[in-house]
């Protein structure tokens, strides 16, 4: 169970930001995981990855990572605070991994409506 459109709302926000830091010509890879309780679905892109001191503070709403603003690349720095805002809301959580200049894999992680409590 869940807020189909606050979902739909997450994943496209994710699928954006990676294309957006993407360079043209690589790809943007989606790996859903089913675990017994949990379903993760990892976004990672091949771009400019983020700098380690930036990942604690990316959820935070208008945060914008320096090389980002330095490669004057175009937002807000709020999509990431939005999705962090439905994913929890959802009982979820989410993971950011990211290595400079190699990409960065967003995970999310969310109970699985069909999962049985372990026993």
């Amino acid at each position: 169970m869940g807020d189909k459109s606050g979902l739909q709302q997450v994943f496209i926000n994710l699928i954006n930001n990676a294309v957006k830091f993407s360079p043209e010509g690589t790809s943007v890879d989606v790996d859903v995981r089913l675990e017994v309780e949990t379903a993760r679905v990892a976004i990672s892109d091949h771009g400019m990855g983020i700098p380690a001191e930036d990942i604690p503070h990316l959820c935070e709403r208008f945060f914008r990572g320096r090389n980002v603003t330095i490669a004057e690349i175009p937002g807000s720095g709020i999509g990431l605070y939005i999705v962090k805002s439905i994913v929890e809301e959802l009982g979820g959580s989410i993971q950011v991994e990211s290595v400079l200049k190699q990409g960065t894999t967003i995970t999310v992680a969310l109970k699985r409506a069909d999962s049985q409590p372990a026993t």
